[in-house]
């Protein structure tokens, strides 16, 4: 494919040529060489003309529809028309010049392109010269599409070599047309067979009906008929009785609907598809058909108007299905259902007066019956199980060993598998209401009149009353036999003042008091049966009160009682009780009172009470405390009801009271030597006590701490996997979202708690001489770069500046603990910083030490906030958190100074109200490094 070369000015056989000249070859400007004179020519009078064909040449290519493309014996393009750089992508300056093999031929035809050339340069033969060949065209975007090529030869001009035009068509569209043309072709040639294949399978369909079918004109005469519809109807006891009027029709075979109501002809069913309504699904009509055989028959029957395709009304067609049979079955089964559920009905009643727990099971093991008490005794949840394989649902143990009871061990199972009878199992249940209870269970298998088990019954009986109220026997005596040794070993250990187990025992009464005061009231809590219990100690002629035990309250509750009696001010019973009630209790009488009746029921009653028990302590005839309880049982309206005591509890209650009266007469003698003695050793005591618990607090909570994070951790997962899965997911995206961000709050927050518990440790440690430090040659300049970092992963949002220096500054260190240090000095600014200026962290040399600098824009601190900063509990006064949580103990300072002072080193503080801070600490530098 080539352009054609220059015409000559005076060869007019030669002008038309030069008015299609091509653009020069090898990319030369078409202006440039337009202004040069033409071979064999002196001066320049031909540029303008030469001028004029070139533009006439260039509107004539550029104006194709198809795309011209020109090329040299070289392979290389000369011409690249508008349409060319349409259909291949590229602009025609970048074209010129280029190989056309590279340019617009697909990579698997560019040897056969370089060989046809090569071929024809050499031989003069050629393949394609003067033909129209299909072939491939490669875009700028590097896809390939189809194309119609038809190459001429232009001969040589003067001095131009032969080149060669190419005129492309870009056949994609046409190819498309062409496969959709024969993909319609083959659809409608399908649509026909199927049509025709459809149109036979309809027919023999219509005929294999056991349906009756009729099709209807608009006059409701038949003009199709199955043979269905023939029998059914009798149609075939009389010669062409489908071609009768509709009214005579009517009159041999009458219609009345489901309750016996003879039907107009309006009302037939394929009259009323005739107007348009169509009776189909729920709205097909029941039937009563009188046929040509004499006999009545029920059918339901669906209707629906016929049309054609542009909606016109053709016709009807009725359907007629035959449901005698099942009518007169339903109808019997109705009757026998109505008997059965009458006897079941009888038997019903029977099982729910009974007072013990009826279950009855079928072969398969599903519940077909449970009575009222057997309801009552698993729970009004307790599901209905349906076969053996859910029995894993109920929950229960053997009473005598504890050992939960195994699917195939329940006495029902054993019963229907291998016909065994059991007779008074005790078993220990746990109902679907949350309670657990104590049953007598029997069960015994169904036989049919062949031997083979069909089902069972179990019978329950509940003896849990019973067992409580053994077992709250033996509780009494073994709690009343416990208090009892717990006083006298406390006697006798206080008979001895000048004895180390005295003196133990007296530093510790107030701890004392509570574990017995409050083992009372739990006693009494559990043996009586109650809900709370409140000890109440009255002191001195004025009867000052002091709650000493409140069990029975949730964990929000007691926080709430506690926070309550902090801010009370010391109250007197003689100021709180009315005088008849004090005099009753001085008396010794116990009170019951109605929480739901005047006066109570209009004074405040944040528990709910609704009957509270008054029982005096005396001692001596003098009253020393007070011992309340009260019970929360709810009705079956959901409301709280007021409890009966009976005599057994009051007598309880009373017994319990004077062992009460006994401890705190003991608590307030022990209390009041103990003051005696408190100004001489109280501060020793509290420091070694104060180390030994936070050791101990430390130690035990770390274990679950453990546990809660790598609970938390997990759950974190599952939620945002369940996120991804199911985010958007309306209704549950949200709530997922929700749940994610909650459960990273609540890891943030155990790994604060991590860090208090550690830090509680660290001051244990440091108090016993027992804080290990694993010295070794450290460079300083790489653990503050790495500690940097690390707090930075979890405040991503602020800035922190390092200034290090470019030498190793090392020192024998820790680098455990030296890090600590560092993360407890950033961990401080950036909690009490602004977020906006960076916090600055600085590694110098001073002399024989290394400073690290810790600067931030907080604040600041007056001299005397700075006043006991790095001791032990304690927080300057003033300053609040200005991010992440403000909770902590005041020991991060003082284990950083305790760390540092063991290297050798020291801390301090540098501030002022208003200019921020910078908390500083020393380590020595490692002899002759740094």
């Amino acid at each position: 494919m080539a352009a054609r070369s220059k015409g000559r000015r005076d060869d007019p056989s030669r002008q038309h040529a030069a008015d299609q000249r091509p653009a020069p070859s090898h990319g030369q400007p078409a202006d440039a060489q337009a202004a040069s004179p033409a071979s064999g020519e002196s001066g320049a009078p031909a540029a303008p003309q030469r001028q004029a064909n070139e533009a006439r040449y260039r509107a004539l290519i550029d104006s194709a529809l198809d795309s011209i493309v020109g090329m040299d014996t070289q392979g290389r393009v000369t011409e690249f028309n508008a349409a060319a750089e349409r259909t291949f992508g590229h602009l025609r300056a970048a074209a010129l010049g280029q190989r056309v093999s590279d340019l617009i031929i697909p990579d698997r035809y560019r040897a056969q392109h370089e060989q046809g050339l090569a071929r024809y340069l050499a031989s003069g033969e050629s393949v394609i010269l003067g033909q129209r060949v299909h072939f491939m065209g490669l875009r700028a975007d590097g896809s390939e599409f189809p194309i119609e090529l038809s190459v001429v030869r232009l001969p040589p001009e003067g001095d131009e070599p032969e080149q060669f035009m190419a005129a492309i068509r870009d056949l994609t569209d046409l190819r498309r047309e062409e496969e959709q043309g024969a993909r319609a072709l083959a659809e409608a040639e399908a649509a026909r067979n199927l049509a025709a294949s459809q149109t036979a399978a309809l027919a023999a369909t219509f005929e294999a009906m056991s349906d009756g079918v009729l099709v209807y004109d608009l006059n409701g005469g038949i003009i199709l008929s199955n043979a269905a519809a023939y029998t059914m109807l009798g149609y075939d006891r009389e010669r062409n009785f489908a071609q009768l009027p509709v009214a005579e029709r009517a009159a041999h075979v009458p219609m009345h609907d489901a309750d016996g109501r003879l039907l107009s002809i309006a009302e037939a069913p394929h009259m009323r598809a005739l107007r348009g309504e169509s009776l189909t699904g729920a709205d097909a009509m029941d039937l009563r058909l009188h046929t040509l055989y004499d006999t009545e028959i029920e059918v339901n029957c669906s209707a629906a108007p016929l049309r054609g395709s542009n909606g016109t009304l053709l016709g009807a067609i009725a359907v007629y299905h035959d449901v005698t049979e099942r009518r007169r079955l339903e109808r019997e089964l109705s009757e026998r259902a109505h008997d059965l559920e009458a006897a079941n009905g009888r038997l019903r009643a029977v099982l729910d007066v009974l007072p013990i727990g009826v279950i009855i099971v079928d072969a398969n093991g599903a519940f077909v019956e449970v009575n009222a008490m057997g309801k009552t005794i698993w729970g009004e949840n307790a599901p209905m199980l349906q076969s053996l394989g859910e029995y894993d649902t109920y929950v229960g143990w053997w009473h005598e060993t504890g050992r939960r009871i195994a699917p195939e061990e329940w006495a029902v199972t054993r019963a229907l598998t291998k016909g065994e009878r059991s007779i008074g199992e005790e078993i220990r249940i746990q109902a679907f209401d949350g309670q657990i209870r104590v049953a007598l269970s029997s069960t015994v298998p169904i036989h049919d009149a062949q031997g083979a088990i069909v089902g069972a019954v179990v019978a329950l009986v509940d003896v849990t009353e019973r067992m409580q109220l053994t077992e709250r026997t033996r509780q009494t005596l073994e709690g009343f036999l416990a208090i009892t040794q717990s006083l006298v070993g406390a006697g006798a250990e206080d008979a001895d003042g000048d004895s180390e187990s005295t003196t133990e025992a007296d530093s510790d009464a107030g701890a004392t008091e509570r574990s017995i005061t409050w083992r009372l009231a739990e006693l009494t809590r559990t043996v009586l049966g109650c809900s709370r219990v409140v000890i109440t100690g009255l002191e001195g002629e004025r009867l000052m009160m002091r709650q000493v035990a409140f069990v029975g309250l949730t964990p929000e509750q007691e926080r709430e009682w506690k926070e309550e009696r902090k801010g009370q001010p010391e109250q007197s019973a003689l100021e709180t009780t009315a005088p008849e009630m004090l005099a009753q209790l001085q008396a010794g009488e116990s009170i019951v009172l109605d929480m739901t009746q005047p006066p109570y029921n209009t004074q405040p009653n944040p528990y709910g009470t609704t009957t509270a028990l008054v029982m005096p302590m005396s001692m001596q005839g003098r009253l020393v405390g007070l011992l309340v309880l009260d019970y929360l049982e709810i009705g079956k309206d959901g409301r709280n009801v007021p409890h009966h005591f009976s005599d057994q509890e009051i007598q309880l209650t009373e017994a319990v009271a004077r062992l009460g009266a006994v401890v705190l007469e003991r608590e307030r003698l022990l209390r009041e030597r103990e003051v005696a003695r408190a100004n001489t050793m109280a501060l020793q005591e509290l420091n070694k006590r104060m180390d030994e618990f936070i050791g101990i607090a430390g130690h035990e909570l770390r274990t679950p701490l453990t546990s809660v994070k790598a609970n938390v951790q997990l759950a974190e997962r599952r939620a945002r996997t369940l996120d991804a899965e199911l985010g958007d997911t309306p209704g549950v995206g949200q709530q997922l979202t929700r749940l994610v961000h909650l459960l990273a709050n609540v890891a943030v927050g155990v790994e604060r708690q991590e860090r208090l518990v550690s830090d509680l440790l660290d001051i244990s440690r440091i108090s016993s001489g027992k804080l290990t430090y694993r010295m070794a040659p450290c460079e300083l300049n790489a653990l503050v770069r790495e500690t940097t970092q690390e707090v930075l992963l979890t405040t991503a949002e602020r800035a922190i500046t390092l200034d290090l220096p470019a030498a190793p500054i090392m020192a024998l260190a820790d680098a455990d603990r030296v890090r600590q240090v560092l993360t407890n000095y950033l961990t401080n600014a950036l909690r009490y910083a602004p977020t906006g200026p960076p916090i600055a962290v600085t590694l110098r040399r001073d002399g024989a030490m290394a400073r690290v600098e810790v600067t931030d824009q907080g604040p600041g601190l007056s001299p005397e906030q700075q006043r006991g900063l790095f001791e032990r509990f304690h927080r300057a006064e003033g300053i609040e958190a200005l991010s992440g949580s403000g909770v902590g103990l005041g020991l991060g300072l003082y284990i950083s100074r305790m760390i540092v002072e063991r290297h050798g080193g020291q801390v301090g503080v540098k501030s002022a109200p208003g200019a921020g801070a910078t908390f500083w600490f020393t380590l020595p530098l490692l002899e002759g490094k740094g």
